[in-house]
């Protein structure tokens, strides 16, 4: 996921802007995006991560609620240890 800001030019605030799931969209959409920031005084900034955590967190939460009901314990724990790890 590729969440991009618009970063005022004196760096006093920045303001999410757009979220891309793949890098080619963001390829695509980058210099309309760049030609707006720089209307607003504002230069493109952007952060990257592996996943979505919105994504992860429900899947993964599925994956220990099934490992409970099976009274997998020690399975349950592993995943919730792999969330937190992910999360940091």
């Amino acid at each position: 996921m590729i969440k991009v800001y618009f970063q005022s030019e004196i760096g006093s605030h920045s303001e999410l802007v757009a979220t891309f799931q793949s890098d080619e969209m963001y390829q695509h959409f980058i210099p309309m995006l760049e030609h707006l920031a720089s209307k607003q005084r504002c230069f493109v900034t952007e952060t990257m991560s592996e996943f979505d955590i919105a994504e992860v967190i429900p899947n993964q939460l599925t994956q220990v609620l099934n490992s409970l009901e099976t009274g997998d314990f020690n399975g349950a724990t592993m995943e919730l240890e792999d969330l937190i790890d992910r999360l940091k």
